[in-house]
């Protein structure tokens, strides 16, 4: 017997109807745990291997768009959820980024803060594969679901950009002496 959670399913107008299974797998939605997790992670497995890193991955608008799309073919939800991460904006500001094999994101040392202010202006730029990723998933989905997406909270971002990486430290600042003063 497979076991998933139910949740309202919302419609574009935002009205609930009935509750629909759902379950979250690499930035998607879906029905089932086991058959998600045997399909559209494969899938996506499959595309992410074609891509230099997971990075690269995320910046190619045809290969986040294909994720994105992915559960939308197989499944009635009501929604899909753009293909991206959050620690983009780090590296769109000037920040060194890179996912570690085992360990998840790494980041390299924080940019003085004049220099990350002289990016913001530039980093529209660097975002930009994410725009075009969403023109071209709603060119490819249904008028009737919604395509939505995750931004980063502010305090989240800040604190990958603090501790170099993923941490339960809150944002102490890490190990780097600078952080701590």
């Amino acid at each position: 017997m497979s076991r998933s959670m139910t949740v309202p399913r919302i419609t574009p107008a935002g009205a609930c109807s009935a509750a629909v299974p759902l379950f979250c797998v690499e930035s998607t939605l879906a029905i089932n745990r086991r058959s998600l997790a045997l399909s559209v992670s494969v899938k996506t497995l499959a595309l992410r291997e074609t891509a230099p890193d997971f990075i690269a991955f995320c910046l190619n608008p045809e290969m986040a768009a294909e994720a994105t799309l992915q559960p939308m073919r197989r499944y009635p939800l009501s929604a899909a959820i753009v293909f991206a991460d959050i620690l983009l904006l780090p590296r769109a500001l000037g920040q060194d980024v890179w996912f570690e094999a085992g360990e998840g994101p790494k980041l390299g040392p924080l940019p003085p803060i004049e220099a990350l202010a002289a990016e913001v202006e530039a980093s529209t730029g660097r975002m930009a594969a994410v725009g075009e990723t969403l023109k071209l998933v709603r060119a490819k989905l249904e008028p009737e679901r919604a395509l939505i997406g995750f931004a980063g909270a502010p305090w989240t971002v800040a604190t990958y950009m603090l501790e170099r990486g993923s941490s339960d430290r809150q944002g102490d600042g890490g190990e780097d002496p600078e952080c701590q003063k």
